[in-house]
């Protein structure tokens, strides 16, 4: 995904990119290992 803007845009653009990034590494189901 490319998040991109031009002054105020850009603040919005880097909070929706940051926003997802988050979401990402947080509501992955986590997996056990099955050893």
């Amino acid at each position: 995904m490319l998040c991109c803007g031009n002054g105020t845009s850009a603040a919005n653009a880097q909070h929706f990119a940051a926003s997802m990034i988050n979401r990402f590494e947080t509501e992955r189901p986590v997996y056990l290992p099955l050893h």
